[in-house]
């Protein structure tokens, strides 16, 4: 009898290496796709939003709501009037408009930021994303773990440390139109 659980013990090793190694794939693929979808999200936005000048505040939020996929949201713990929040089964997106003094001419300029991050950290994603009115697209480690509404919210706008070097955060180039 012992010798027959001799060679069934590493053969259930075997199948649960298998078994974990599946898991893990399946997880890293979830967070993939989270990670691909902001970033179409976010290409889809900025394109819808060309002609939109950033002071029209209601117009850039209705092209974010619309969308495909997402809905608007408000969370309870957000400040009224600084943001606006779209949400798809993946992550997080906020939208706020700010305002910039030209250090050249002194008129002040309207911009806007729009911020991604996954709803549940390490499950729909793992890094963080940020989109302004220029047009570049910047990617973040997500150091500080900001997962839906329960940590690091509300994100601020625009990102402090995206500039900062090493700060987490690099450029990257937008994704190619489908």
């Amino acid at each position: 009898m012992s010798r027959r659980l001799g060679l069934l013990l590493p053969l259930l090793m075997l199948g649960l290496l298998v078994l974990l190694r599946e898991v893990q794939s399946d997880g890293a693929a979830r967070i993939a796709r989270g990670e691909e979808r902001a970033l179409h999200v976010l290409d889809r936005f900025v394109s819808a939003t060309d002609d939109i000048p950033a002071a029209d505040v209601e117009a850039l939020r209705a092209q974010l709501t619309g969308i495909e996929g997402l809905h608007a949201f408000t969370p309870e713990n957000a400040q009224a009037g600084t943001a606006a929040y779209a949400q798809d089964r993946s992550y997080m997106y906020g939208l706020a408009q700010l305002a910039e003094r030209d250090a050249q001419s002194g008129t002040l300029r309207q911009l806007w930021v729009l911020r991604a991050w996954p709803l549940d950290f390490g499950v729909t994603g793992d890094a963080e994303f940020q989109l302004g009115t220029d047009g570049v697209l910047w990617e973040g480690q997500n150091l500080r773990g900001r997962s839906g509404t329960d940590t690091g919210f509300p994100p601020p706008f625009p990102e402090p440390d995206v500039t900062t070097r090493p700060g987490g955060w690099w450029t990257r180039p937008r994704p190619a139109h489908r």
